[in-house]
Formats: C-alpha cells, sequence, structure tokens
C-alpha cells in the first residue's frame, strides 16, 4: 500500500513506496470520513472532517465542482422524486475534421442498479435471483418504480408492466 500521502508523523507514513503503480492508496489522505455515498462504481461522494469529495466517472470537472454536493447523491440514493439530476453539458468535438460546439443535457446522478435488487429500507441489496427474493414480488419488481434508461427517459406504466411479465418468465 502507498501510504506516502499520509502525514510524515502518521505511523504508516512510508515515503519509499511513493507512487509505484498497482499499490493502493489513501484517497483521503489520512482524514477521518464521516459519511459516505456511493450510487455506482464511479459514482460516489463522501464528507470528510474539513470537506466533501465527490467523483463521478464521466461528468466534466465543473459540473462535479460547481453543480454537485453530498446531499444530491444522498437525496438520488433515497429516491427524491422531485429532484432534477440532468446538467447542460457543452464540449468540443471534431466531425468530418470540422470542430463544433455541441449542447447536450446529460444524467449525472442515477441510483438505478441493474444487477441488484435494493430491499425496503433503501440501503441492503441483493443480487437479482436470490433464493429469498422469489417469494416476495413487491422485492423482486421495487426498481422497476424508479426505472430511468441511459438516456434519461423515465418509464411509463406500459413499459414497466412489459418489464413485470419479462422478469415473471425469466424467474419461472
Amino acid at each position: 500500500m502507498d501510504t506516502s500521502d499520509l502525514p510524515k508523523y502518521h505511523p504508516c507514513y512510508i515515503a519509499e513506496r511513493k507512487k509505484i503503480p498497482g499499490l493502493f492508496s489513501d484517497e483521503t489522505k489520512g482524514e477521518i470520513m464521516t459519511e459516505f455515498g456511493a450510487l455506482r462504481v464511479k459514482s460516489y461522494s463522501f464528507i470528510l472532517v474539513r470537506k466533501e469529495k465527490i467523483k463521478a466517472k464521466g461528468i466534466r470537472q465543473h459540473v462535479v465542482k460547481n453543480h454537485m454536493t453530498f446531499n444530491d447523491h444522498k437525496k438520488c440514493l433515497f429516491g427524491v422524486e422531485e429532484m432534477d439530476f440532468n446538467r447542460e453539458n457543452v464540449s468540443i468535438r471534431s466531425f468530418k475534421h470540422k470542430l463544433m460546439t455541441i449542447k447536450t443535457n446529460k444524467l449525472t446522478l442515477n441510483n438505478f442498479d441493474d444487477k441488484r435488487v435494493v430491499l425496503e429500507d433503501k440501503i441492503h441489496t441483493l443480487a437479482h435471483g436470490h433464493y429469498s427474493l422469489e417469494d416476495d414480488d413487491e422485492k423482486i419488481f421495487y426498481w422497476l418504480d424508479h426505472e430511468i434508461d441511459t438516456g434519461g427517459h423515465e418509464w411509463d406504466e406500459s413499459e414497466k408492466d412489459l418489464m413485470r411479465l419479462l422478469l415473471q418468465e425469466s424467474i419461472k
């Protein structure tokens, strides 16, 4: 483990392992983390004693810095409906060797997990197909009520009904 980012007086501090590829390092640099909220693998935020830190892969840094907070992550994680998690993204792209400025609307925060079922407490999860989920249709289909596809489009009731049917058939 690379502990070179810790304060020099820290008992685990070792300078010899600084920036060696393949070693883990402490992202908090020895500070105490008081709260942590993860929406996806590379979309999380945490509060340290003195500051809050937000990581969001694929989101422009100025949007993360100026428009996203730990409370936004918390509201998204626990399903606050009235929040708008879309942000305008301005980028410069090249099409057929011509530079163009493009404005797109990007979904910055999303609590949907296609690999796991979120239980009623909105903290614990189980993998799809877990034996304890077979008896309880409420748990199996809880995530359908909060489904948003990758384009930011919320599913309507007919799409949810179709997905419920498909899932029921695949479980049998």
